[in-house]
């Protein structure tokens, strides 16, 4: 009894570990296991160039290779010769778990003297056997006639005629309208044509580099937001002394990248001349931070409105000096 098992397993083991031959005859359709073929066609009676949908159907048992359209070799050569061939997947049925396999195909006879469409024939390969063996399926018998005048009008496209003068050429004497105009189109069209693509691109271009500044716009907008930033700050009614000088140092820090953050003013006098501003206005901006530095440390510690005015007044000299371009 384990004998027998041991021979069964090994005798399925044989069946599907194989490959297929590499000398094979020309017509195999590359299926291995034992199959029947048997083929039908609906309708039997056509006229010329009227679709025959055939149905091959192949019944068998698949060892490892199955039957597969790509592979199939079912049709004589002559089929070509009487028929136009066409696939019709979207019809077929396989149900490989039953055993059956079914391949639609649409055939058209060319000529009104086919009579028959051509037996068919399928090679595969027998594992049992070792060997090639060949299914056949019956030519079908078919009738074709003869298109109608009635069959010949209903493929004719409907053609509308027309006129004599869509077939010449009108002369420029014919293309001119009749008060004398030629057929132009009007002057405004043509320069809105001209004139809004530029300005498309210029108004397009204006909004692209305001959202994105460059370098050399972020920082000249950065120092004349310092110069708002600190009028805003002077600009109100009762402000300390030490307010008033913050105000103006960041005012030349933001401005001019001053670099100290409690400038004396002797460095604010250093650091004006080498940015090339004039005597007057050196001399005026040390005097202010003089006044404030004793106002800071003296007996009173509130600026005055003359301070005040004082330093709006070199905020407002320092940003119109030519220094101030940079």
């Amino acid at each position: 009894m384990f004998s027998c098992v041991v021979w069964l397993c090994a005798y399925g083991l044989q069946q599907t570990d194989f490959t297929l031959p590499t000398v094979a005859p020309k017509n195999f359709s590359h299926a291995a296991g034992k199959f029947t073929l048997s083929a039908s066609a609906t309708p039997a009676k056509v006229r010329v160039e009227e679709p025959i949908t055939l149905t091959v159907r192949i019944a068998g048992q698949a060892v490892k290779y199955p039957p597969q359209r790509g592979k199939l070799q079912l049709f004589p050569d002559e089929l070509t010769a009487d028929f136009y061939v066409e696939d019709a997947e979207d019809k077929e049925k396989h149900q490989p778990e039953k055993g059956l396999w079914e391949f639609v195909y649409r055939l058209r006879p060319k000529r009104a003297d086919v009579k028959a469409i051509p037996g068919l024939r399928l090679v595969y390969f027998a594992p049992d056997r070792k060997k090639f063996q060949t299914s056949f399926a019956d030519e079908i018998p078919i009738t074709v006639t003869e298109k109608t005048e009635k069959a010949l009008t209903e493929l004719q496209l409907k053609v509308v005629p027309a006129p004599p003068g869509f077939y010449s050429m009108a002369s420029v004497e014919e293309a001119v309208y009749q008060d004398g105009r030629t057929p132009l189109p009007p002057t405004w069209l043509l320069g809105a044509a001209v004139a809004v693509p530029p300005l498309t691109c210029l108004v397009w271009y204006r909004r692209w580099r305001r959202r994105h500044p460059s370098i050399q716009e972020a920082r000249r907008n950065l120092r004349s937001r310092a110069a708002q930033t600190a009028l805003a700050v002077l600009e109100k009614e009762s402000v300390p002394v030490e307010h008033t000088r913050a105000a103006v140092s960041e005012f030349l820090r933001q401005r001019f990248d001053l670099p100290a953050n409690e400038p004396t003013p002797a460095e604010v006098s250093r650091f004006l001349r080498r940015l090339g501003a004039d005597k007057a206005t050196v001399r005026t901006c040390a005097e202010f931070f003089e006044q404030c530095d004793a106002q800071r440390f003296g007996p009173k510690n509130a600026a005055n409105a003359t301070q005040r005015d004082d330093a709006i007044r070199i905020i407002q000299l320092l940003e119109a000096a030519p220094c101030a371009v940079r």
